[in-house]
């Protein structure tokens, strides 16, 4: 057999396999690798295998270490299961479409191609696609009801597949075993179909109903079975069609043949393959009946050689059996009636034209018999020779002798054990048998002799006689022979079998060993991993709140890293946090992320314990706040509805130009180059202050002011009255709005408001206390700056988020598209934006805030694309996304020995998944099926090879409480 790697070499070993195929298409290799060690310790994922032209895929690898070897069982599947299954569709067919169309969509790209041989209708299918090439041809086949075959790359879909053989299997002549299995319990001959709704919106109206009652039931009485309810079916043909299979298919009878190969032997024949029909034959169970084989398993030894056929055949149901029978009684008449006319008259004339030969299961008549006419007596499938001694048929071989050597060679075929001294028995008798002839032949020439002196023909009759004696004698030397060599074959198989047990014996002792190093390498495998890497996970459900806790530690050489990640949600607040632990040569370092929200605001935090810098974002309905402490130094903005807080030692508005549209009030403020257009000032009060190069073009001051000023070149032509004292001065009604140069700077700037409309773009910046963090105020936006780059702004649209000129996302109120009417409040990620997260602080002094919710739709932030949730979520029902599902699913509890479990259920509450604390339930019907018994069943039955189950007990007759039919299982 030869072996293709990965990389497309070739290598060829030693192996034994078994080839199995199926009217499915099923074409599968099993089979052990004893040579090339390259092979038995090199193969793995990714190899092919080439048998008998055909190219196959591992599936299944088992080392096993045999003691003095190591050998390798492997499975594998043929190479178009495998590539289909690995490939996808991803488009979709809907709506009614030909089989063609339906066959294009799977096989397109696929690299195979197919053969459409049978007429189908077109037919309806809804979202056909998004799934493996392999699942929506399965589909296909079972909505057609066709069947395929492959070979190579080309894929034959037929109505059956298979050919209709004259080929005979046999007890006695290539029929080792067949078992029978007879389906009573299922069997029915009425049922009812319902189908499709005549208004989906009024199922009142009725639906599509039929029924079908079988012929049968006037025999045994009308026995209902469930119905069929599918609102797929919109036909009454189609779904009578349907439940008429079902009824007629409800009793049936399986075959297992195991049937040996005689063309080795020389026999000419056609080799039988899935989907024919054969002729099975075993007259000790009265069985003679033509039946389909579905599945063909061929054993091949380790040179390729055919070593036997394991052969599965398909259920006959109660019509087709009622059929057979009758025209195997039909067929049974017919040639009773023939073979009792043919051996009635048949009869061959002797050489001499005289004595007769006779042939037949019935003694002769009808006709005048001579002395030494011979009778060929027919017992089943053997001839008993007897000769007319003038008043009788007289046996030449004694009928009791035949019966005790058939007798002793079927209890030395029973007896294993007992096969050599059985031989010796036989091989005696033979001798005896030998012996006697020779007394009979001696008795027979005297009766010729006398036939002779009274016909005057003894020259001719003992011609006849010595020919006969002779066809006698060498009867009997063959039977002798060939009875020695069954014997000899029988003492064979005896050993063989012996030594096939001990293998297995000794191969179950490697098994154990392998699987007890196998157990110990697993065990030292998982503490070493739990000694690097350690993850926890916690989830905690009640009837008020849900939390569900994540956690990972790692250490390494170069240090610790733990992360948690929880999320906590009750009826009103949603908690997200994620919180990260990292300590290393450069010492500790701690991060918190928190995401909370409630009915009536969300709440954002992000706290470094090392650095001591602790961020917070707030948004209420009528209120958004943004804040950054470090220490007791504190930043904070506050916006609502009629006013805003800005707090910081310093703010910068850095911009060309900043309007103030309404009025400003500045306790204190040191302005340098302010342009004012005009002004209106009213108590002014200058405590300390120093003017340069002002200009005033026209002034009105009215009761000003000034306690120790210094007024440098002051262009002053238009005052008309008194005189300015500048030691001390009162100024009022100062009218500035021409002053358009310099700048007034003083430490103390105080108004109850300052009206700034004509103000240009950039007008206006403020400075945080050279905290390089500044905002800018335009008519427009208030922008936010942290170190001379944008990362914020607030419009009228609602907050804007930046990182220099990548815009992040928004939050602000919106509305539907087409209804301007529909208003909410969104918050929006742009394209530039990597992630959303909902965060919040654990515990008040923690460090980062714990990632609660997370819109992560390219992964670029936790690897995975999507939505992540690190907290406790609380469903009552989830409805798929697919308009034709029938059912929600809905998450609840099931009681189960006085215990509640948590349960994925269907919307009936009847069927759906319970997980226990280590353990995994199905809820079948209401019936709770614990996970771990299948798992025990299984566990208990892997390996065992082949089994024969009982089926059915006698309850009567001499074999009472004894088995009647078993089931065949190979585990």
């Amino acid at each position: 057999m030869h072996f293709i790697d990965e990389k497309g070499n070739q290598y060829s070993a030693i192996v034994e396999c078994k080839k199995t195929k199926g009217v499915n298409g099923e074409k599968s290799l099993s089979g052990t690798i004893y040579t090339n060690d390259h092979l038995l310790h090199g193969i793995s994922r990714g190899w092919r295998i080439v048998f008998e032209d055909e190219t196959y895929c591992l599936t299944y690898l088992n080392p096993i270490d045999e003691g003095t070897r190591i050998v390798v069982e492997f499975d594998a599947v043929h190479e178009f299961f495998f590539d289909m299954q690995k490939s996808v569709v991803h488009r979709l067919l809907n709506g009614s479409n030909t089989a063609e169309r339906y066959l294009q969509h799977i096989f397109k790209d696929s690299g195979y191609e197919y053969r459409l041989e049978v007429n189908i209708p077109a037919f309806e299918k809804e979202n056909f696609g998004l799934k493996n090439r392999l699942a929506l041809f399965k589909d296909f086949v079972s909505s057609t009801g066709v069947e395929f075959s492959v070979n190579g790359r080309v894929v034959r879909i037929l109505d059956k597949v298979g050919t209709n053989l004259s080929t005979i299997v046999k007890k006695g002549f290539n029929l080792n075993e067949l078992h029978i299995e007879k389906d009573i319990g299922s069997f029915i001959t009425y049922m009812k179909g319902y189908g499709a709704f005549k208004d989906p919106e009024t199922p009142s109206r009725g639906r599509l109903e039929v029924e079908y009652l079988s012929p049968l039931s006037k025999i045994y009485g009308k026995l209902e079975g469930d119905p069929i309810i599918d609102e797929r079916y919109t036909q009454s043909v189609s779904l009578l069609d349907r439940i008429k299979k079902e009824v007629e298919s409800s009793y049936g009878i399986s075959v297992d043949i195991d049937m040996e190969d005689l063309t080795k032997a020389g026999y000419d024949y056609d080799q039988p393959h899935e989907g024919d029909y054969i002729m099975a034959i075993n007259q000790d169970l009265g069985f003679e009946e033509k039946v389909r084989i579905l599945s063909y398993t061929t054993s091949y030894d380790t040179e390729g050689r055919i070593i036997d056929h394991d052969i599965s055949c398909g259920r006959l149901n109660l019509i087709d059996q009622t059929r057979i029978s009758d025209a195997s009684w039909k067929s049974q008449i017919e040639n009773s009636i023939e073979q009792a006319t043919r051996a009635a008259n048949f009869a061959l004339i002797s050489a001499d034209g005289k004595a007769m030969t006779y042939y037949g299961p019935n003694i002769p008549t009808g006709n005048k018999f001579h002395k030494g006419d011979i009778w060929y007596k027919e017992i089943g499938e053997e001839k008993v020779l007897y000769i007319w001694n003038g008043t009788e048929w007289w046996p030449l071989v004694d009928k009791d002798v035949l019966e005790e050597t058939k007798r002793l060679a079927e209890q030395a075929k029973l007896a294993g054990e007992d096969a050599k001294r059985t031989g010796e028995e036989i091989r005696r008798k033979s001798l005896e048998m030998g012996q006697d002839f020779q007394r009979y032949e001696t008795d027979l020439i005297e009766l010729k002799k006398e036939n002779i002196l009274r016909e005057q023909e003894i020259e001719s009759n003992r011609i006849e006689n010595q020919r006969i004696s002779q066809e006698v004698q060498s009867s009997l030397n063959s039977f002798a022979e060939s009875f020695n060599l069954a014997f000899q074959d029988l003492d064979l198989r005896n050993t063989k079998a012996q030594q096939l047990v001990d293998q297995a014996q000794l191969n179950i002792e490697a098994l154990k060993t392998t699987t007890g190093q196998l157990d110990q390498k697993y065990t030292s495998l998982m503490k070493s991993k739990m000694g690097l890497e350690e993850q926890i996970s916690l989830v905690k459900h009640s009837s008020d709140e849900m939390i569900a806790q994540f956690g990972t530690y790692k250490q390494t050489v170069a240090g610790q890293l733990e992360t948690i990640s929880v999320l906590q949600q009750d009826a009103s607040t949603i908690k997200q946090s994620i919180s990260q632990l990292k300590i290393d040569s450069s010492g500790t370092k701690a991060q918190i992320s928190q995401l909370e929200q409630t009915q009536n605001q969300v709440k954002q935090t992000i706290l470094d314990q090392i650095t001591g810098y602790h961020s917070e974002q707030q948004q209420l309905a009528d209120r958004i706040a943004l804040m950054v402490e470090k220490g007791d130094v504190i930043a904070r903005l506050n916006i609502e509805a009629g006013k805003t807080l800005i707090q910081n030692n310093k703010i910068f508005l850095d911009a060309d130009t900043v309007y103030f549209s309404g009025k400003a009030f500045i306790p204190m403020a040191k302005i340098k180059d302010l342009l004012v257009g005009s002004a209106e000032i009213r108590d002014l009060a200058i405590t300390t202050g120093k003017i340069a190069n002002a200009s005033i073009d026209t002034a009105k001051i009215k009761d000003l002011a000034v306690t120790n000023a210094k007024l440098g070149n002051i262009s002053a032509d238009k005052i008309t009255f008194g005189e300015l004292n500048g030691a001390k001065a009162r100024i009022t009604n100062i009218d500035a709005a021409n002053i358009s140069s310099g700048f007034l700077d003083n430490q103390r700037i105080r108004s109850n408001s300052i009206t700034a409309d004509k103000l240009a773009v950039n007008a206006i910046q403020v400075g945080f206390n050279n905290y390089s963090q500044n905002l800018k105020i335009d008519p427009y936006n208030l922008s936010f700056f942290n170190k001379n780059q944008l990362s914020g702004k607030l419009t009228s649209e609602g907050m804007e988020f930046w990182h220099g000129t990548r815009k992040i996302g928004r939050i602000g109120e919106n509305s539907k598209i087409g209804n301007e009417t529909i208003r909410g409040i969104a918050m929006n990620l742009e394209h530039e934006g990597d992630y959303i997260s909902w965060s919040y602080r654990k515990a008040q002094n923690d460090s980062a805030f714990t990632s609660m919710l997370m819109l992560d739709p390219r992964g670029k932030f936790s690897g995975k694309a999507g939505i992540h949730m690190d907290a406790d979520v609380h469903m009552i029902k989830v409805k798929p996304g697919i308009p034709s599902a029938r059912e929600f699913l809905r998450f609840g509890v099931v009681n189960y020995n006085n215990t509640f479990y948590s349960a994925l259920l269907n919307d009936s509450g009847k069927s759906g998944v319970m997980f226990g604390s280590g353990y995994l339930y199905l809820l079948h019907n209401n019936v709770v099926l614990p996970v771990e018994d299948i798992r025990n069943i299984v566990r208990a039955l892997k390996g065992l090879g082949t089994l024969q189950l009982p089926t059915s007990i006698r309850t009567s007759g001499q074999g009472s409480g004894t088995v009647a039919s078993y089931k065949t299982v190979r585990l």
